[in-house]
């Protein structure tokens, strides 16, 4: 107790000190901070946005940003990858085999490769330009419409076709399939989809989202509004995140006008002499400004921008205002008569400890989110592309479309860093018995959605087993497997495709070393499930496998990994982060209201106020994704203002009645709270002018985490603090 006395007294005679010292120089202070507030802007120089869902929201240490980096090591990618998909359906709904739409098909395609070219920095750019390494992703599929023969039943089988006795893996190019008389053999299919992998250098990145652009304006010539063509990739739905902050900004203004507004009419007095109106209005500034510094600082230091933070900027600017009402409530309880640096010294030495518990704890609680936030990007636990933009956007239907087609057939490219000799009969037992497990994993196709070089290799080996190699017995059994012949085969006609899958010395090979083989994938297909949430046991079951063989080094990389990961982190950071908020809370009121009266009560409150975000937002229709997360820990955080500052001055009352400790603590904080809690909602009322996901998430955390501070604040903790401090009155007497 003598330690916490001493604090106490410590922090009142340092209040006091700081107060007579800004009210002896007021304009030495102003001049200061405006100094301060320049040279913090001026880190706006190093400026920069970046807005990719797939890599920022992942945390820093999740397995599929290791997957990814073997994946684009291995294929030799050199810059910036956005993947995208074009989805091409007919007009009408009808079959894409029909004679018409096929060889449109086949044309838009060729138009596509050839034809479709943008100029960026005076430089020209075309497919060919920005494939690399994955040029040849839409091959097989556009050799089977210009093979299609519906008289030769081998050239529309499906998920393989035989294309000049090879056989060939569509599935991810057609959906929508219908069978004739349930066979394998193709009647219609509704659904083309064409992946396109672009590369661009790390110093021109756009260039891939301009050139993706001009591609959907390709779609709308007159030739080819036989189709519904549309495409997503990871530039275009950075866009859509983009223009969704940027339309939501220019509230900002409305949000400020608003809380001014509300902040100056609060402040009036029948007695003129107590009317706070200019101090409101600066006050209402103060949280504006350091927005803009902390901007800065941060831009200095190099993080950059994110536009989904816009909302966020919100409840930053109304919870910056709460100071305000605090410093000028303690301002109004001051003599007038006394002078200004006197009753600023009163001021700050009443309001400084209680606004110092509600910045302690947003350090303790910053400090440990800043540790998890990289793991921190998602109740239910669902994230959606179709989230990521406003209601008009073009994602909103083409996302659910796109789904229900893909979901049919997905890949997953499993690599494999460390093959070993695969001369070794027993070695190459295991890598077909690890194909043979990825190709029966969770939600798996099955073989025959199996791309491997193994089977046509071993086929090219020993040609009398031809008949049994495809499809019928996938992986036939040799003791010859021979490194020698690897180069002529990968250098064929028929098999040059095959060589992306292999990382593979020349010379080695031709000396049949095992340094011949040094890496290679085969991709095999999931289907039935597309919602990453709903993908976690295939991942998981993926990763179990690859762990099953430690000496072959194996990553299992498919393009959902880095959204499956976000949902998989987010239920146990979640949890951890609420145990963290009430473990700060009690950990500052230790320090500055040392009494286990206030501190189990307002712990007791910060937790019921938590729990109930939870429950209503999820009762509300808020899912935990990237933006709900974000609000969600602003909100738990902010929660703590409604109690501290209540606990605070119960601890600091001089009455003895529990009824007139409380009484006297609400005549002094109770209109401030009621301020805290209005001027935040008011402030985020202009967000419901822009609805959007974003929005509304930001706007019903705000109303709920208000709504349940202030009963909290006003009604619960009163009625536990002077039930609890009643009873001990009458045990102790």
């Amino acid at each position: 107790m003598i330690s916490t006395k001493f604090c106490e007294q410590l922090m009142a005679r340092s209040f006091s000190s700081l107060g007579r010292t800004v009210g002896t120089n007021p304009f030495t202070t102003i001049l200061l901070c405006m100094v301060i507030c320049v040279l913090m802007c001026i880190g706006f120089i190093r400026f920069e946005e970046v807005n990719n869902v797939r890599t920022e929201y992942s945390p820093l240490n999740s397995p599929s940003r290791k997957e990814y980096a073997i994946a684009k090591g291995f294929l030799n990618q050199n810059g910036s990858l956005d993947p995208s998909y074009i989805m091409i359906k007919a007009a009408d709904g009808g079959s894409l085999l029909r004679e018409k739409h096929r060889t449109r098909l086949i044309e838009l395609m060729g138009t596509l490769r050839d034809n479709v070219t943008v100029v960026v920095r005076g430089r020209s750019y075309g497919f060919r330009e920005l494939c690399e390494p994955y040029c040849e992703l839409n091959t097989a599929f556009l050799a089977f419409l210009k093979l299609y023969n519906s008289s030769l039943p081998s050239t529309f089988t499906y998920p393989q076709v035989d294309m000049f006795g090879t056989q060939t893996f569509i599935g991810n190019n057609v959906y929508g399939v219908t069978f004739k008389n349930g066979t394998h053999l193709i009647e219609s299919f509704t659904t083309a989809i064409l992946p396109l992998f672009l590369v661009s250098s790390y110093e021109d990145k756009d260039v891939t989202y301009v050139w993706v652009l001009a591609a959907r304006k390709m779609f709308s010539e007159e030739r080819f509004q036989i189709f519904k063509s549309e495409v997503t990739g990871d530039s275009l739905v950075s866009s859509e995140v983009r223009r969704m902050g940027l339309e939501t900004a220019p509230m900002i203004v409305l949000s400020i006008f608003a809380m001014v507004l509300f902040a100056v009419l609060s402040s009036r007095r029948r007695d003129p002499a107590r009317a706070k109106p200019w101090e409101s209005l600066i006050g209402c500034l103060i949280p504006l400004l350091a927005l803009l510094c902390t901007t800065g600082l941060l831009s200095w230091c190099g993080w950059m921008f994110q536009a989904i933070i816009v909302a966020a900027f919100f409840l930053v600017l109304s919870v910056g205002v709460d100071d305000v009402f605090i410093m000028l409530r303690a301002w109004d309880r001051t003599d007038v008569n006394d002078e200004v640096p006197k009753r600023l010294a009163l001021t700050l030495e009443e309001s400084g400890p209680s606004i110092l518990i509600r910045i302690v704890l947003a350090v303790l609680m910053c400090g440990y989110y800043y540790a998890n936030a990289i793991g921190i990007l998602q109740l239910r636990t669902v994230i959606s592309i179709e989230k990521m933009s406003l209601p008009d956007s073009y994602l909103q239907e083409f996302q659910v479309q796109f789904e229900a087609s893909f979901k049919l057939m997905q890949p997953v490219s499993v690599f494999i860093m460390n093959p070993g000799d695969m001369r070794d009969p027993r070695r190459l037992r295991t890598i077909k018995q690890i194909i043979r497990e990825f190709e029966n994993a969770t939600f798996s196709y099955g073989s025959e959605s199996t791309f491997s070089w193994i089977p046509p290799y071993e086929e090219f080996l020993s040609p009398k087993k031809a008949k049994y190699a495809y499809p019928f017995q996938f992986y036939g059994e040799t003791e010859e497997f021979t490194y020698k012949e690897l180069p002529i085969f990968l250098q064929s006609a028929t098999y040059f495709y095959m060589s992306t899958f292999v990382k593979y010395n020349e010379t080695a090979c031709f000396e049949n070393s095992p340094e011949c083989i040094t890496a290679f994938f085969f991709v095999t297909n999931f289907h039935g499930h597309i919602k990453y949430h709903e993908l976690i046991p295939a991942v998981k079951d993926w990763r179990r496998i690859a762990a099953k063989y430690p000496d072959y080094q194996i990553y299992a990389y498919s393009e959902h990994s880095p959204f499956i990961d976000q949902t998989m982190a987010i239920d146990a950071t979640v949890w951890g982060s609420m145990a963290t908020a009430l473990f700060c809370t009690a950990v500052a009121c230790f320090v500055f209201i040392p009494s286990m009266t206030c501190i189990v009560t307002a712990c007791f409150s910060v937790l019921s106020v938590t729990l109930g975000i939870l429950g209503l937002l999820s009762l509300w229709g808020v899912d935990l994704d990237p933006i709900s997360m974000t609000a969600l820990l602003m909100a738990v955080g902010f929660s703590v203002d409604f109690t501290s500052h209540i606990a605070y001055h119960f601890y600091k009352s001089k009455q003895k009645d529990p009824a007139l400790r409380i009484e006297e603590t609400l005549l002094y904080m109770g209109w401030p709270v009621l301020q805290v809690g209005f001027s935040t909602i008011i402030a985020i009322l202009p967000l419901a002018l822009k609805p959007s996901y974003l929005v509304m998430v930001f706007f019903k955390t705000i109303v709920t985490v208000c709504s349940l501070g202030m009963f909290h604040g006003l009604v619960v903790m009163p009625a536990i603090l002077t039930a609890i401090l009643s009873i001990s009155n009458q045990c102790e007497q």
